[in-house]
């Protein structure tokens, strides 16, 4: 079985498209993500999903870097939480 969380069936309903955020390649298919561009790509699939959804799939990307990129995962947690004990 997959160690990385998934959705339950039926756990929400997904967002109405938007039209003409990705738009339309070659014969009606979706364009291709640039999927080099994180932050383009993120703000895409937080646009497109349920925040349910999105929260998700965050924590699977978590769980995935923790187990494949440890010392990014350490840095990360250490940013986030240096961010948190700051004034907002």
């Amino acid at each position: 079985m997959d160690q990385y969380p998934r959705r339950k069936p039926n756990s929400g309903s997904r967002r109405r498209r938007r039209s003409g955020q990705v738009g339309e390649g070659e014969g009606g298919q979706p364009k291709r993500l640039p999927y080099d561009d994180a932050p383009f790509v993120v703000h895409h699939l937080d646009r497109k999903m349920t925040s349910a959804d999105f929260v998700l799939g965050t924590r699977v990307r978590m769980a995935v870097l923790r187990d494949q990129h440890p010392e990014e995962y350490r840095e990360l947690l250490l940013e986030l939480s240096q961010q948190e004990q700051q004034p907002a």
